[in-house]
């Protein structure tokens, strides 16, 4: 599904691509992602999944800064 490609701007580190069989089955993954958020949010408005992301975030932040700001725990 991938294959390693001589990459023109440094000799030394070669270009992982994606084959046909690749982007084939990427393809198939998004089409088939696609149809599922359609389904998943039917009836739930951009608006209301824009309000739900950026909630998400938030919460996702502040639980960060607690994690960082808890003292390391010492249990051998």
């Amino acid at each position: 599904m991938a294959a390693f490609r001589t990459n023109p701007d440094h000799k030394g580190s070669p270009l992982l691509t994606l084959t046909r069989n690749g982007h084939r089955t990427l393809e198939a993954i998004t089409t088939r992602a696609t149809r599922a958020h359609g389904v998943i949010t039917e009836g739930i408005s951009p608006a209301e999944i824009a309000t739900a992301r950026g909630l998400l975030r938030r919460l996702i932040e502040q639980a960060r800064r607690h994690h960082d700001q808890e003292p390391a725990d010492e249990t051998p």
